[in-house]
């Protein structure tokens, strides 16, 4: 059963994991409602984080080995800030969250690796979950949150010819095929820059 966790960055800049607790307050003249998200651990401590920045645990683990961690990370998952103690044997690697970039490693069927990074924006993103949940090899290298290549980076479409001599368009970060002008990759999320059309007039 996948465990229901959700991660948060407070107004310190420290990320806390735990359950979510969301505080609303008075409604506004446009019809909505203020809303303020706290992250709440099993130590009982409760902090406020920065909405933009909550994401929900996918119940997917990436592949770093327990060698591979610091000795400061090893220390933190063995006594976790929020309470607890675990052994080296609980480790299953980093977990993904909505919200982090994860490299995808995978075959081609003819011995050749194929590496796509994928931005985890929502975890009821079918596309996206069936593509992590069949990758051979997962790395979590970040988050959309804290590195710039999860959102801040534009990049240009791949651009190919097709057999009509028209033009197909396709991400240059997971090679899905895009609509032209397409402001981001619908697979991965990737922020497409289209170069500016001439005005005729």
């Amino acid at each position: 059963m996948r465990k229901i966790c959700f991660r948060g960055k407070t107004y310190d800049k420290e990320w806390v994991e735990g359950s979510i607790h969301i505080e609303y307050g008075e409604t506004t003249k446009d019809g909505k409602r203020d809303k303020d998200y706290r992250i709440l651990g099993m130590r009982g401590e409760c902090r406020y984080v920065i909405p933009e920045t909550v994401g929900q645990f996918t119940g997917l683990y990436d592949n770093t080995k327990w060698e591979e961690l610091t000795t400061d990370e090893q220390a933190l998952f063995l006594y976790p800030e929020n309470g607890g103690k675990r052994s080296k044997e609980d480790w299953k690697g980093r977990p993904i969250f909505e919200g982090d970039i994860v490299e995808c490693i995978s075959s081609d069927g003819i011995g050749k690796s194929k590496i796509d990074t994928i931005k985890v924006k929502d975890m009821t993103d079918y596309n996206t979950m069936v593509y992590l949940n069949c990758s051979n090899e997962l790395r979590n290298i970040g988050n959309i949150h804290d590195n710039p290549v999860g959102g801040n980076r534009m990049s240009k479409p791949d651009v190919k010819i097709n057999d009509r001599g028209g033009e197909w368009y396709y991400c240059p970060c997971c090679g899905e095929q895009l609509d032209k002008f397409d402001e981001e990759c619908a697979f991965c999320g990737e922020a497409i820059e289209w170069d500016e059309v001439e005005d005729d007039g």
